[in-house]
């Protein structure tokens, strides 16, 4: 009964203040001519698919935490991931118009994401902050991005590799690759516009995703799992390589960098 409450709360959250603002980036997604437009195209209409399926298995019993657990990672990232949009959109805004509201606005919605950063990307929250929060003609949202890709790319390293841990098994493996599939469809622009080598496809990169839930969560064939962990591991180090991160890592805090005299 917990747990069908709780799901109830979440849906109607989501219906009555989060899925305008996710109906509102779909549309523009959707409009967008570039390879980048596809990202959020479908984004309400996932969640709407993930709400419904927590909901049938609440009503059928008994709860199937493959769909439960792993649905409930989808949502929450996905839900960073509209944050995420819409703060770059603001503050790309108020960088091209010296629009200092719009400014604020990517001030205000940070800080829904700023537990992200922590131990991740520390330094990184008063490198945000101060972008928003001064003057918008001295914004750089490249400088944004960076930090806040810089902590979620690390977040994302952990799960292209934590399901070989044998301890995890069925549903737990299986939440732990989608938590990380859904990490990376945040970082998929900055993925997307940084990574060079023409071997990196960002479709066939979520394929394997995919492949590596299955995987996961099958637990058959180990060797099969370590060749998709193999591949997704590269082409995450891959993007952290582009941030500037000297080590590929999923824990390493970043060190404030000396201000220069």
């Amino acid at each position: 009964i917990k747990r069908g409450a709780a799901w109830s709360a979440a849906r109607c959250a989501w219906e009555q203040g989060l899925r305008p603002l996710a109906l509102a980036l779909q549309t523009r997604s959707a409009e967008l001519s570039s390879e980048t437009g596809r990202d959020d195209a479908t984004i309400v209409a996932d969640i709407d698919a993930v709400f419904e399926a927590g909901a049938a298995t609440l009503a059928a019993g008994p709860i199937d935490d493959r769909v439960l657990k792993p649905g409930h990672e989808t949502i929450e990232k996905t839900w960073f991931r509209v944050i995420h949009r819409e703060l770059m959109a603001a503050a790309t805004r108020a960088h091209e118009s010296s629009d200092l509201a719009a400014a604020r606005r990517a001030l205000g919605l940070f800080q829904l994401i700023r537990d992200r950063l922590q131990d991740r990307n520390t330094p990184g929250i008063a490198i945000v902050e101060a972008q928003l929060g001064g003057d918008p003609n001295k914004l750089d949202p490249a400088v944004v991005l960076r930090e806040i890709d810089t902590a979620l790319v690390k977040r994302a390293r952990k799960y292209c590799s934590h399901a070989l841990d044998t301890k995890l098994k069925g549903a737990e493996a299986l939440t732990s690759v989608t938590e990380g599939l859904a990490y990376t469809r945040i970082l998929l622009p900055g993925m997307r516009a940084a990574i060079r080598d023409p071997a990196f496809d960002p479709e066939a990169h979520l394929a394997t995703w995919s492949q590596f839930a299955e995987a996961a969560e099958q637990a058959d064939d180990p060797e099969e799992l370590k060749k998709l962990s193999a591949e997704l591991v590269q082409w995450n180090c891959a993007y952290q390589q582009t941030l500037g991160i000297r080590e590929c890592s999923s824990t390493t805090d970043e060190v404030a960098k000396p201000i220069k005299p």
